[in-house]
């Protein structure tokens, strides 16, 4: 609970524009976490997005592996789809089109199957990041694959070197 708790502030301190304290506040609310055994995945995230938005696309890409990978454990789809979503976004901030194409559809596909959807807030910030790249061959390509193989066993994505 107190995990969750400071995630939220986390959340609104980014969101008030203090980075800084923000991500001190998400990193205090994982390692409290840590200690009950938690899985973290909502924190994760959150330093994640916190981390795109700062486009530190390496420490991003990190926690969304991590999170991903732990939502796979717990086998929720929706805290996949989210981690997607921002593994789409890096991939979109690295010029890798088809590559951020086909997670988005992976994720659409997600939503499409267990009728659960991304947080109207984070889909816009995700959205925005990728809106560039809706018209964009290699993109609906990815896209079409992805909503095509979203149902069945993900490829891993490669883990970052630290």
């Amino acid at each position: 609970m107190v995990a969750d708790t400071l995630n939220s502030m986390g959340w609104t301190l980014l969101q008030l524009g203090d980075v800084d304290r923000a991500r001190e506040t998400l990193h205090e609310a994982i390692a409290i976490g840590e200690s009950y055994g938690s899985s973290n995945i909502v924190q994760w995230t959150s330093l994640a997005d916190l981390e795109l938005a700062q486009r530190n696309l390496n420490e991003a890409e990190i926690l969304y592996v991590r999170a991903r990978d732990a939502a796979r454990e717990i086998k929720y789809p929706f805290f996949e789809s989210g981690c997607l979503a921002g593994l789409a976004c890096v991939a979109a901030l690295r010029g890798n089109a088809a590559r951020a194409g086909e997670l988005w559809g992976r994720v659409e596909r997600i939503e499409d199957d267990t009728g659960e959807r991304l947080h109207p807030w984070d889909r816009e910030t995700y959205e925005r990041i990728l809106e560039p790249l809706r018209d964009d061959t290699a993109f609906r390509r990815g896209y079409d694959a992805g909503r095509a193989t979203a149902s069945a066993p993900i490829d891993p994505l490669p883990t970052p070197a630290r």
